[in-house]
């Protein structure tokens, strides 16, 4: 007989000989506790150096977030403690000495393990709230239930309860043990996928390291949609599979699918294709500064799925259908170059010294500094009138995204500041006598 087969009836008749918690104890001698004690404080110490190197070296600057110290190191401790019981353990066999102890400890550790992970898996995957807290204590009471009545030996003896309740649908027989091995099944697929989803945000959207962040915005939101959908995909057959449904009746869904993209959901499939078409092709890129067709300008904050959403200048956000922004006529003021051309025209009298006029102008414009110095600001003589001089004042900006009439201000305010100084008379066109005034 192999010795695996040697050890697993070993410890199989070592465990029908414990009915009860105290019998157990009574299994275990001094020496069986100083091992169990010198097992949890060589976990515990390997722990805290593995803890404190992380801290010295400081992994949270230049690691995601799912390496955060404290998280790993709740996850670090339980995984030492099985892995050392499951050691002793197998050399105990070797050594055919009494190994039921260390046959409980590694069970009981290894729940311990399995409750510290999925935790973890539910405490990144979902939002702080009662529907957390819940799954979280729901979760810790079925695995720890579980282990208990493993080790005892009743939980075939409960999972055929279960099978006892049950509903014929056709030639198919549901079980409640069935149906609730799909719910755990779902919930434990889709706690991954979020949890998963979640790690890729923040690896390439959130908290990119320097080799993602060299990569452009865009491309590195369409790579998190692939991988996310992706993740979906394989969740949902994986789900599938594992409760025993054949896939074949998924190509029913899809000839259905298909109907309905084709009648009624055009618009929203036209949408979510353009959302790809503008980051695949970089015509819209977060941050850019554009001008819709209906004239709403704003920085693009965000491109999802079927919309994009605009923030204007006073901080009202806009949602456009990505459709609207393929098929219509959009000014992107940041495409190719973030630069663009400004100015503003004054109305002074025939008085008024141009000559002097203008290089101080040009002295107060190249003080302001978002302006650039090159293409340099400019100040052109551009209309005489019956009244006076038009002059036009001319510059560039190349951050847009930061607001133009913030700009415009600056440099009506050195002009003020200039036309004060040498009491430049400014003139207006004045309506006719006979004019009504306008009505509301």
């Amino acid at each position: 007989m192999p010795d695996d087969l040697i050890d697993t009836a070993l410890i199989s008749s070592q465990n029908a000989a414990v009915n009860s918690v105290g019998e157990l104890l009574a299994q275990a001698s001094p020496l069986y506790w100083l091992i169990t004690f010198l097992i949890a404080v060589g976990c515990y110490g390997a722990t805290w150096l593995i803890q404190r190197w992380l801290r010295t070296r400081d992994v949270s600057r230049n690691t995601p977030n799912w390496l955060e110290v404290h998280s790993l190191a709740e996850i670090l401790w339980p995984l030492f403690l099985w892995v050392a019981s499951r050691l002793t353990l197998v050399i105990f066999n070797r050594l055919d000495m009494p190994s039921i102890w260390f046959d409980f400890l590694s069970k009981l550790f290894g729940a311990y393990l399995i409750v510290r992970v999925f935790l973890y898996i539910v405490r990144r995957a979902m939002p702080v709230g009662s529907l957390r807290l819940l799954i979280e204590r729901t979760s810790v009471v079925v695995i720890w239930l579980g282990m208990l009545l493993n080790y005892v030996g009743k939980l075939d003896r409960w999972l055929d309860v279960l099978d006892g309740f049950k509903v014929t649908l056709g030639k198919n027989t549901i079980t409640l043990s069935d149906v609730l091995a799909l719910v755990l099944v779902i919930l434990i697929v889709y706690l991954i996928v979020s949890w998963l989803a979640h790690e890729v945000d923040s690896i390439l959207l959130k908290r990119p390291n320097r080799y993602f962040s060299q990569i452009d915005l865009s491309t590195r939101v369409v790579l998190a949609r692939i991988v996310k959908g992706l993740l979906v995909v394989f969740g949902v057959l994986f789900s599938l599979t594992a409760v025993g449904m054949d896939l074949t009746i998924l190509s029913v869904f899809g000839g259905a699918l298909g109907v309905g993209i084709g009648l009624g959901l055009q618009k929203l499939a036209s949408n979510y294709v353009s959302g790809f078409v503008m980051l695949f092709e970089r015509s819209i890129r977060i941050g850019d500064l554009v001008t819709t067709s209906d004239g709403y300008r704003g920085n693009v904050k965000q491109i999802n799925a079927r919309y994009t959403i605009i923030e204007g200048v006073s901080g009202n956000e806009i949602l456009v259908p990505n459709e609207a922004l393929v098929t219509q006529n959009v000014v992107n003021w940041s495409l190719h170059d973030k630069r663009i051309w400004m100015n503003v025209t004054i109305q002074v009298k025939h008085e008024t010294n141009i000559e002097e006029l203008i290089p101080q102008v040009l002295d107060e414009m190249q003080k302001i500094p978002r302006l650039l110095h090159e293409p340099a600001p400019g100040v052109n003589l551009v209309r005489i009138t019956e009244k006076g001089n038009v002059l036009e004042l001319s510059w560039w900006i190349d951050d847009p995204e930061n607001g133009r009439a913030n700009v415009t201000s600056d440099v009506n305010i050195a002009i003020l500041k200039v036309c004060r100084a040498l009491n430049v008379e400014f003139f207006t066109v004045q309506l006719p006598d006979n004019t009504e005034p306008l009505k509301e």
